[in-house]
């Protein structure tokens, strides 16, 4: 069975939608009778091959890219002597299967990947030999590799490297912060702050020179960066933080505009420009692998021209937001296509971007609706069988913290959090607080907080709970960054 020439066949609109069913559990019909009982029906003779080699051959010497309108041109049907005449939704459903059998292969991302090189780079060379090496798995060699004698060097490694802190004290006493190649998770209702925890998890990468990509599928962009900015203005060099309501809404004082864009601003891009990518829904025609994949690839191509290594943390916000995008998200119900996503990105927190290289991965996620109305009657205790939806979350998780918060908390500017899951020490099962202004987008409590005197008398109270001790404080990087070739740039 030659698959290339099938994924060859279509154009990329169909191909993705080909590729989209890959991950789609699916049964099939088997011979119910006869030598060849409970085997797999064949699923396209030899004939439909040549057929399809023959088509290459066309688009080869027409110099045209294959496309599906194209195939239909030259065989208006794919007809053997023998065989009933073979219509283009058969010769679909006969690919359906075979990709079927290549995701048992366990190169899917592979051949994702491929397919979208066809469609940029058109037939070349390389394509089809990389396509045709898929079908190869049978020769290949597969050798096993005991690290029992490199497992010294591979800690003494691994130990340099350190967590990045989620700014809660007892969460980080006990974990170490999140490590590389984990695939972490940060719940809460609808309100609870988990975009603002998120947000200065990465400030704390970001802070320990870590290269940060943050996928946002609810706040725009622009909003996003505004939420930084907010965050860096509480930094102790400045003279008063500036609120992101303010700026959104576009109600900064002339004095407070000049401040931001003046002072604060070339200060953030000074130090974490190169470090910080930032992608929203526009930057996705569709959700799928691919798309994700290849947004990733530019993000870690850019942050490795400029700061001599690729991403270190990927932080998606939120899962319950992937299932409407398109792609995948055709392929089942509502829970399947988190769950899918969710096995996406612990994959490439073991093996970012088939690098072998671990990252570290934070996904947030919604607490359900009865979750939180337990917790509220219950000291804002959650359970793991709060996460709504996708139970692949808890599975995958080697953490699993939870917010919540309501009027009386917000009013004093706090937080409960709770460590659901720690899969390498103990967890909190007794929620604890913290501190939280998400007015400046600041959470943790370790946070450095701004030492000039702030002349709202609103605010007076403001930095009193709030340590002076900051996570940060490990150098940054002055390069700049041009990041107009990237729509998914930061600032």
């Amino acid at each position: 069975m030659n698959i290339a020439l099938y994924l060859l066949s279509f154009e990329y609109d169909t191909q993705d939608t080909l590729i989209d069913m890959l991950i789609e559990p699916r049964s099939y019909e088997k011979y119910t009778s006869g030598e060849n009982y409970g085997r797999q029906k064949p699923l396209i003779t030899d004939a439909v091959v040549a057929t399809l080699e023959k088509y290459r051959s066309i688009c080869q010497k027409l110099q045209k890219k294959p496309s599906l309108d194209l195939l239909k041109q030259q065989f208006p049907t794919i007809h053997f002597d023998g065989i009933e005449p073979l219509g283009y939704v058969q010769l679909e459903e006969t690919i359906k299967l075979e990709l079927d059998k290549l995701k048992q292969k366990d190169n899917s991302y592979q051949l994702m990947n491929i397919s979208n090189r066809v469609n940029t780079e058109g037939l070349t060379a390389d394509v089809i030999d990389d396509l045709l090496g898929l079908t190869k798995v049978e020769n290949e060699k597969v050798e096993y590799k005991n690290v029992l004698d490199d497992l010294k060097e591979i800690y003494t490694a691994s130990a340099l490297e350190k967590g990045i802190p989620t700014g809660i004290s007892q969460v980080d006493e006990r974990t170490g912060g999140l490590q590389p190649g984990t695939f972490n998770c940060l719940a809460g209702f609808a309100g609870a702050g988990k975009t603002t925890a998120a947000v200065n998890i990465a400030y704390n990468a970001l802070e320990m020179e870590k290269n940060v990509c943050y996928i946002t599928m609810e706040v725009p962009k622009i909003d996003m960066n505004y939420n930084f900015l907010s965050r860096h203005s509480f930094e102790s060099k400045f003279k008063k933080p500036i609120s992101h309501s303010n700026i959104k809404k576009k109600e900064l004082s002339k004095q407070d505009a000049d401040y931001l864009f003046d002072e604060v601003l070339p200060d953030f891009k000074e130090n974490y420009e190169n470090r910080l990518y930032i992608l929203d829904e526009t930057d996705f025609d569709e959700y799928t692998f691919t798309a994700f994949e290849n947004r990733l690839r530019e993000c870690d191509r850019l942050a490795e021209e400029k700061t001599g290594h690729g991403i270190d943390l990927v932080i998606v916000d939120q899962a319950q937001l992937l299932k409407f995008g398109g792609g995948i998200s055709k392929a089942g119900n509502e829970t399947s296509v988190i769950n899918l996503y969710v096995s996406f990105f612990r994959q490439q927190a073991i093996n970012f971007l088939h690098s072998k290289r671990p990252c570290t991965i934070l996904m947030l996620s919604q607490i359900n609706r009865d979750g939180f109305n337990y917790a509220s009657k219950h000291q804002g205790r959650y359970s793991l069988t709060n996460l709504a939806e996708a139970n692949e979350l808890e599975r995958a998780s080697a953490i699993v913290l939870a917010l919540y918060t309501d009027e009386s908390l917000k009013a004093s500017k706090q937080v409960s959090i709770q460590m659901l899951k720690s899969r390498n020490g103990e967890t909190l099962v007794d929620p604890v607080l913290s501190f939280m202004d998400p007015v400046f987008y600041v959470f943790g409590s370790k946070v450095s907080s701004t030492g000039a005197t702030y002349s709202s008398s609103s605010m007076d109270s403001l930095f009193g709970d709030v340590s002076g001790i900051d996570l940060g404080a490990l150098g940054s990087s002055s390069e700049t960054l041009d990041l107009s070739n990237i729509q998914g740039g930061v600032l």
